[in-house]
Formats: C-alpha cells, structure tokens, sequence
C-alpha cells in the first residue's frame, strides 16, 4: 500500500482506517502469481443497515428457496455487549453452501475430522 508491503489483512485494515474517506490509495494486489495495481479511493462506511432491495452480486442469480430464511438486514444484539449490529442475508443465501464451505475451512485447519455434517442431511433445518 502506497508503496510499502502489507503482510496481513489486518494490518492492511489499520492502515487504511487511518485515512480520511475520499483518501486515494494506491494498491499492489497479488494473486495467482499475478500482480495488478490499483488506485482507489476510499468511501465512508453507511451509517445503517443496506436498503432491502440490492442489486446481484453475480450475473446467475438464483434465489433461495421459499422455505428459506428471511432475507433482508437482521438485527443483532449480543447481551454482554453495550453495541447493536446487523447481519445481511441475501435473497441467494443457502445453508448447505455455508456449511459445506465452514467444514472445509476447519478439516483445511485440522480442527475437524473428515466428517464434518452427517451424510444426507444437508438441508437448510440441518444447520441448526
């Protein structure tokens, strides 16, 4: 970042929260052995939840099922803690693809034997 190595997303994360919105950056981004660079110019955060309607992340939306969970911002209070926060779940949110993706990070990590959610129960109630 401008010039200067940045080892870890979090101190890439201290670096930029030092600078005021509308600062330009300039980026080196690596990956897949290739290197782009990048000037950006950062935004301020929203003060609140995302509007319930957003465009698609991607071209091949599909939505959820109907019996899925609601969709939109969902508030969260955790009671040891004087903050309120909020979650977004998408339209395309799918459990099974949540969960299949947190088993393989934590069998990746060693924390986790091979069978991570029981065979054939891979529907949205298995989650719980």
């Amino acid at each position: 970042m401008q010039g200067e190595p940045v080892e870890s997303r979090i101190e890439l994360m201290l670096k930029i929260g030092v600078l005021e919105p509308a600062a330009e950056v300039e980026l080196e981004v690596g990956r897949a052995g290739a290197v782009r660079k990048l000037k950006v110019t950062l935004a301020q955060l929203p003060e609140g939840p995302p509007p319930k309607e957003l465009p698609p992340a991607r071209e091949n939306f599909q939505p959820a099922k109907a019996d899925g969970p609601q969709a939109g911002p969902i508030p969260l209070k955790v009671p040891e803690f004087p903050n309120e926060a909020w979650a977004y779940v998408p339209e395309s949110y799918d459990p099974a693809c949540l969960m299949a993706s947190w088993c393989g990070f934590m069998r990746r990590a060693g924390l986790i034997g091979r069978n991570c959610w029981p065979a054939g129960n891979r529907s949205a109630t298995a989650t719980t």
